[in-house]
């Protein structure tokens, strides 16, 4: 039995919410404020749209979860734990308390699930692990929040880096308690020492644009994604082959078919909303597990979700259940 004597049913997501910025930010208009050609920010885009909000990181998560609160049909009241990760703000530190705050929190316990990209795997299965393993939680709120205007901008685009520089400002959550609709199946990750340069650098230049060169390092990340791919699949007892949709982060055409390449997948299993909004740091993975979730995919599906950073890259795999076709 768990701490309110409810049924010792697994774990899972029952709802995922996204709050996207308000504002749509013209090709020309981002072009000038990094530097690069209107040509170089529309191939990054590819059929994505830039949007910017005034919002905050940590009001962009508590509108999310605010809306992830209702379709789950529960109150923040019924909620034990909130786990925040976001990018936007990796060097002021108890931003995870900041989100309690804007979401009106009142006696929940806060974690910071991690600030770079690839932590929103993380924090999904944290969530997971504070229900079925710690048992100290009934249900837990991930809010992802990311907010571009924070000075996290890529200077020097070159056509060779193969990293989503174009970012959007947006807000995530999901509502983890026993018996999710969405449920974990494996987790594997791996990582190499340019993930520790590249926090030494968001520490030491927290308002500055980032050189594109201090990102490149992400196109030779391939190898530690294979091996974090390997591990996912060992982990789930599962083959390449039982996978039926892949999410990751939201990048350029190009970029999405050299992901699925390296793990020799096929390019028709890669979810991506069209039209969405650009590369949203940690809100990607339930920016497109939104569209699967309320959409028509089968029960049973298994689901790759990942991230990456440069030197850390993680993945899991999820299984989809029986969802209301309502969001």
């Amino acid at each position: 039995m768990r701490p309110d004597g409810s049924s010792d049913s697994r774990a899972g997501i029952s709802a995922v919410a996204t709050c996207v910025g308000e504002s749509e930010v013209s090709v020309a208009t981002f072009a000038a404020e990094c530097g690069a050609t209107e040509e170089a920010v529309r191939r990054w885009l590819g059929p994505m749209r830039i949007h910017s909000s005034a919002r905050s990181s940590t009001e962009l998560g508590a509108e999310a979860a605010k809306k992830c609160l209702e379709r789950g049909g529960r109150t923040l009241a019924e909620v034990d734990a909130v786990v925040w990760c976001s990018s936007s703000d990796p060097k002021v530190g108890r931003y995870e308390l900041r989100a309690l705050e804007a979401l009106g929190g009142d006696g929940q316990f806060a974690i910071h699930g991690g600030s770079t990209c690839s932590e929103m795997v993380t924090a999904l299965w944290m969530g997971r692990t504070l229900i079925d393993d710690w048992r100290c939680a009934r249900r837990v709120l991930v809010i992802g929040g990311e907010q571009r205007s924070s000075g996290r901008l890529v200077t020097g685009l070159a056509p060779t880096v193969r990293f989503q520089p174009v970012f959007s400002d947006l807000g995530a959550a999901a509502l983890i308690e026993p018996g999710g609709d969405i449920q974990f199946v494996g987790l594997g990750s791996a990582a190499d020492g340019r993930y520790w340069d590249y926090l030494e650098l968001l520490r030491e230049q927290p308002t500055q644009p980032t050189p594109a060169d201090a990102v490149k390092a992400v196109a030779d990340n391939d190898r530690i994604t294979r091996m974090a791919f390997e591990r996912c699949l060992s982990n789930a007892s599962l083959k390449a082959t039982d996978l039926s949709r892949c999410i990751f982060t939201r990048e350029a055409p190009q970029t999405q078919t050299w992901n699925m390449h390296t793990l020799g997948l096929t390019p028709s299993l890669l979810v991506q909303v069209p039209g969405g909004p650009s590369h949203a740091g940690v809100c990607d993975t339930l920016y497109e597990l939104e569209s699967l979730m309320y959409g028509l995919e089968a029960p049973g599906t298994y689901v790759l979700i990942g991230n990456r950073t440069p030197g850390l890259v993680r993945f899991g795999i999820v299984q989809l259940g029986a969802r209301s076709a309502t969001p």
